[in-house]
């Protein structure tokens, strides 16, 4: 929904980092994004596939999708044990993750910080069921994420980011709004990225966040 009002927004810049944003969501589910356009004006339409020729999908169509969310859910890789020094900053994400979440953000390799990541995206839901502190924990994540070196690491950290600002009983809890206006500016911060990947995820992120009604 947000991404379409930024379809329809008179604003030119918001209006070009729809399109940025739309090439991003077509890398990752292909032809299933193109629906999206469905009553699109004609010649908006044809910018966005301007902006998109060229860019292979993740997945070549919706089936494969199906069988790649089935297969990489709730599985993360193998990661080294948390060292000795970082295990109190690990303890509060092993009690709200789980140890092998927590060792692979905590990992030194980059890969394997991503796949955590990606999984507390993926598992959102059934990990902040039930679980008060769950939303601080992710929150504590992304905000370690985003001091990251690779760029793939931040933009998944952005990624979940997004996810976490979407669930209204957590965003609206007082406590949260509070963390995040202290978060927004390193978001801001990445929209200046060397990194073009890094700077279009970024803007997107801070257009979704300044956008919910939570946010005073």
């Amino acid at each position: 929904a947000l991404l379409l009002r930024a379809f329809a927004s008179k604003v030119k810049k918001i209006k070009e980092l729809s399109v940025e944003m739309f090439a991003l969501v077509f890398e990752r589910t292909g032809q299933k994004a193109l629906r999206m356009l469905e009553g699109l004006k004609s010649s908006f339409v044809k910018t966005i596939k301007k902006a998109i020729d060229g860019i292979t999908p993740i997945v070549a169509n919706e089936d494969d999708n199906n069988v790649e969310s089935n297969s990489t859910s709730h599985s993360l890789p193998y990661a080294e044990p948390i060292l000795a020094e970082s295990l109190a900053d690990a303890n509060t994400f092993v009690a709200s993750f789980g140890d092998a979440a927590a060792r692979c953000l905590f990992s030194k390799d980059w890969a394997n910080r991503e796949a955590g990541l990606k999984y507390l995206e993926d598992d959102f839901n059934s990990i902040i069921s039930g679980d008060a502190d769950a939303p601080d924990a992710i929150l504590h994540a992304v905000e370690r994420s985003l001091r990251d070196t690779v760029a793939s690491v931040v933009v998944a950290s952005l990624s979940l980011l997004q996810r976490l600002t979407r669930d209204s009983d957590v965003a609206e809890n007082s406590h949260f709004v509070v963390e995040m206006e202290k978060l927004l500016p390193r978001v801001v911060s990445r929209c200046a990225d060397g990194n073009s990947r890094v700077r279009q995820v970024s803007e997107v992120t801070v257009l979704h966040i300044v956008s919910q009604d939570w946010l005073g």
